[in-house]
């Protein structure tokens, strides 16, 4: 009997040594699927960075709604270092310029029509997300960038999002709408 019950505990102690290896070990991109906003965190270890628009961090509510739940399942800080989408940034997880986000060789783009891409011909990206409420213009897209996958935010109105997969589609370009869930990378 105490036998049974030394082994029953030696696995639990495994279990438990092991668990915490992997959360240690955890390197992901998240990118989360919300209605109102955007947000991004960028996971190493048990350091976090989030990347957010700013009317998300004015709604304290919705980070706790949304995001919170799976930052406790893998034993993240409960208040990340925090950027805005508006800011330029390099930190030890993460580097971000104009509408260019790099985490460990992986390029995310943010369309933005405005922004000034200089005399670059086509940037390859492994990424680029829509937001909000931008015309679905899939050929300028694709004159500026080299698009992996294209990613539909859930801040864009359901209207748009079915233009921009029609587009996608049409042009052969892997897509994700990511009302449809969050994306781990």
């Amino acid at each position: 009997m105490v036998m049974e019950l030394l082994v029953v505990a030696a696995i639990f102690a495994m279990s438990l040594v092991w668990r915490v290896q992997m959360l240690a070990d955890q390197s992901q991109v998240v990118v989360y699927s919300l209605r109102n906003h955007t947000a991004i965190s960028v996971i190493d270890g048990f350091n976090q960075v989030l990347i957010c628009d700013e009317g998300l961090l004015e709604e304290p509510s919705s980070i706790d709604y949304s995001l919170k739940g799976y930052w406790a399942e893998r034993q993240l800080p409960m208040n990340p270092l925090c950027h805005t989408f508006a800011e330029d940034f390099s930190d030890d997880l993460v580097r971000k310029r104009k509408n260019l986000i790099s985490v460990h060789g992986l390029l995310l783009a943010l369309w933005d029509p405005i922004v000034d891409c200089g005399d670059v011909s086509r940037v390859d990206v492994d990424y680029l997300m829509v937001r909000e409420k931008q015309r679905p213009d899939l050929q300028s897209v694709v004159s500026i960038y080299r698009v992996g996958v294209l990613l539909i935010d859930g801040s864009v109105p359901d209207y748009l999002a079915k233009e921009w997969i029609r587009q996608a589609k049409s042009m052969n370009i892997p897509y994700r709408n990511l009302r449809e869930g969050a994306m781990i990378v």
